[in-house]
């Protein structure tokens, strides 16, 4: 009946279209949907007939635009899916999604205190620990499915080593120490198609950000929709990029590698966010550095929150959250960090000298420089 009340007053070409069902009557409750004949992305993975290479990097980012397309549609009608996964996504024979399985869903915010129900591998760790769903939950799931369309690996897969059975785990490692490559799926073309590689780094980028633990620090579905979105749209021309490259003076708070190139549209928003700052930057003299004020300064920037955050000062917030989770860039602004992995360093860099500054108390510092 949960299948019934919630797919009868929705409509949107990537869910799957509802019928009808048996009357009440009927001893067994039937539910007739559309008939969807080509499988599953999992099918097309992971079958015994499966082909990988069927599957272009073009098919599996039009995959992943309509699968966001639907989750936001699902988000904006107060509906949470919570199971998300490639085997409820199904395709027709032109490989357009139609999402599907409802049986799990619920209507927040009046449902989201639930015991955990779902798939291993996609469920969101902060629902599973904490039996709180939120449209977050269907987020950190999306974000498996992104690592899945990349890599081509089952969410779990007990045959690999024990810190890489869970797929989203192996992901972010992968991200974080910069072996992107190891990740991918041979057969897409990383490293040797150059439009491919480029969209690949930012999708990766995208999936870093939805599978962060804290649901707080996950986008909402519609932002990741509006990314999906851009990343199919701009160009990605070898040339302009290299014409358009950070110079040298903008990347000396990378910690090893230079950076990596971005989506031009949004390598020129983060150039100019990162002139922004260094004109601020360059106005604080060195003595002011360590000062609590420019610490608190530079948390702002980097998260796009206030000083004052529901009673709560946002380096106190920045300080317990580092300590919990010991993730760096689990708190910063995911409109700017998103763009590439070297933004991200770049600012995970800035991020430890605020925290340096923030760390020691203005009523120390005041009495050193006395």
């Amino acid at each position: 009946m949960n299948k019934i009340e919630i797919l009868s007053c929705l409509r949107h070409p990537n869910l799957v279209s509802l019928y009808g069902c048996t009357s009440g009557h009927c001893h067994e409750l039937l539910l007739v949907y559309e008939y969807i004949p080509n499988g599953t992305i999992a099918d097309h993975l992971h079958s015994n007939h499966a082909k990988p290479s069927s599957l272009s990097w073009t098919t599996r980012m039009s995959i992943a635009f309509k699968t966001a397309s639907a989750l936001a549609y699902l988000h904006a009608s107060n509906v949470i899916h919570r199971n998300v996964k490639t085997n409820n996504i199904l395709l027709n024979n032109s490989f357009c999604v139609k999402l599907t399985n409802f049986g799990l869903s619920r209507l927040f915010p009046n449902d989201v205190s639930t015991a955990p129900q779902g798939t291993l591998g996609y469920m969101d760790p902060q629902y599973h620990g904490c039996y709180q769903l939120t449209d977050k939950s269907d987020v950190y799931s999306f974000g498996v499915v992104l690592i899945y369309l990349t890599s081509s690996k089952p969410a779990v897969d007990i045959t690999r080593h024990r810190h890489k059975i869970n797929l989203s785990n192996m992901a972010i490692n992968k991200i974080q120490n910069q072996e992107l490559h190891e990740l991918v799926d041979p057969c897409l073309g990383f490293n040797s198609d150059y439009k491919v590689t480029e969209m690949i780094k930012v999708v990766a980028e995208l999936a870093f950000q939805c599978l962060q633990n804290e649901s707080d620090m996950r986008p909402l579905m519609k932002e990741v929709l509006e990314v999906s979105k851009e990343i199919s749209s701009v160009g990605y021309d070898r040339k302009v990029a290299n014409e358009m490259d950070i110079p040298a003076d903008d990347v000396v708070l990378l910690k090893s590698d230079p950076p990596t190139l971005s989506p031009n549209s949004l390598r020129q928003n983060w150039r100019q966010t990162a002139r922004t700052r260094k004109r601020k930057e360059r106005r604080w003299s060195q003595s002011a550095i360590a000062h609590h004020g420019v610490g608190v300064i530079l948390l702002e920037l980097l998260t796009r929150k206030p000083a004052m955050r529901q009673g709560t000062e946002l380096a106190k917030w920045v300080l317990s959250n580092l300590v919990k989770q010991d993730k760096l860039d689990s708190i910063l602004d995911f409109s700017v960090s998103r763009t590439s992995l070297a933004v991200r360093n770049q600012m995970l860099a800035v991020l430890k000298v605020a925290r340096a500054c923030v760390s020691i108390s203005p009523q120390a510092q005041e009495g050193d420089m006395a």
